[in-house]
């Protein structure tokens, strides 16, 4: 799931009549039918692109459209805007921020990185577990660690648990929040 983010005073789950507690559990439920019906066991290796080398399918494969557009589409409407309104008045650029929720091992974040460079500033929120670690592609090859790679990148790894995501990071932190196969590890409300 990706939310651009909008300023406003209502929690997102208010203005879907649906409880934290009661989305998780769904969220839950869908990620149980869609292993047992792929059969197949879900990676943290996963970038922003599906790799036909690796068999790994990307964020893209798995993240719903907003209004239409899929992320990427969107990143580079905003980035194309901030553009030309800094161009327009003559003020500076200011980076797009991207928040990638449970980033695994941060692959789409290094995707986001080799696409739009200087153009965003990207944090992963979570834990850096499994960037210390080589992970295993769905065709059996290694894959290697991204901490050093994820540093040189420039990307921010902010430790923290999602439920307590506004705490640490405040409200309107982001233009984009990416979370793609991580509610379902949320053990809510503890």
């Amino acid at each position: 799931m990706y939310l651009p983010i909008k300023k406003t005073n209502k929690m997102p789950e208010s203005s879907m009549g649906e409880t934290p507690g009661k989305i998780l559990e769904k969220t839950r439920e869908d990620f149980r039918k869609e292993e047992q019906r792929k059969k197949v066991s879900f990676n943290v290796s996963r970038g922003l692109f599906p790799n036909e080398t690796l068999h790994t399918e990307g964020y893209l494969d798995t993240l719903p459209t907003f209004e239409g557009s899929n992320l990427v589409q969107l990143v580079d409407s905003e980035i194309k805007k901030r553009k030309t309104e800094a161009q327009a008045t003559g003020g500076p650029y200011h980076q797009v921020r991207i928040v990638d929720i449970g980033y695994g091992q941060g692959r789409m974040l290094l995707d986001c990185a080799k696409r739009w460079g200087n153009d965003i500033e990207l944090i992963g929120y979570g834990t850096n577990h499994y960037t210390k670690m080589e992970a295993m592609a769905q065709d059996g090859s290694k894959l290697p660690s991204t901490k050093d790679q994820l540093k040189s990148a420039g990307v921010q790894l902010i430790p923290g648990n999602i439920v307590d995501i506004r705490k640490v990071l405040g409200d309107n932190y982001a233009d984009f929040l990416v979370c793609c196969n991580t509610f379902q590890w949320v053990n809510y409300p503890n």
